[in-house]
């Protein structure tokens, strides 16, 4: 193989790891709603803190993700912390609710709410 063609290729693979990096290294923060519904209560999250960017995780990013229809969370005040990413329904045959009635829930900074993703609902 030509030097230039194995340059090509190692960019290749390069670019490809790096655009998967994103959604790969982040800490899903699942909601549990173990002590009420109130999105703001770290209990309620399986990290034990509302999501959060930058986190104590070892990439720095939280993504909120919220699989359920019962005790599902309720914003009812801004957030207490903003995540990477909101995603409600991530992955087949999983359904997401958030029920957001006052105050403002945002993303990080170019990220997003993700409704149904990997084919969730």
């Amino acid at each position: 193989m030509s030097k230039q063609k194995a340059f090509a290729n190692t960019a290749i693979a390069a670019a490809v790891i790096s655009g998967l990096s994103g959604s790969a290294l982040a800490a899903d923060n699942l909601w549990t709603g173990a002590v009420s519904t109130d999105w703001n209560v770290a209990g309620n999250w399986s990290l034990n803190r509302v999501p959060v960017t930058p986190s104590p995780a070892a990439d720095g990013f939280d993504d909120a993700v919220v699989n359920t229809l019962n005790n599902f969370p309720r914003v009812t005040a801004d957030l207490a912390a903003v995540p990477r990413d909101i995603i409600l329904g991530s992955g087949a045959g999983t359904v997401g609710r958030v029920d957001h009635s006052a105050g403002t829930a945002t993303t990080g900074n170019g990220n997003w709410l993700y409704v149904g993703r990997n084919a969730g609902t």
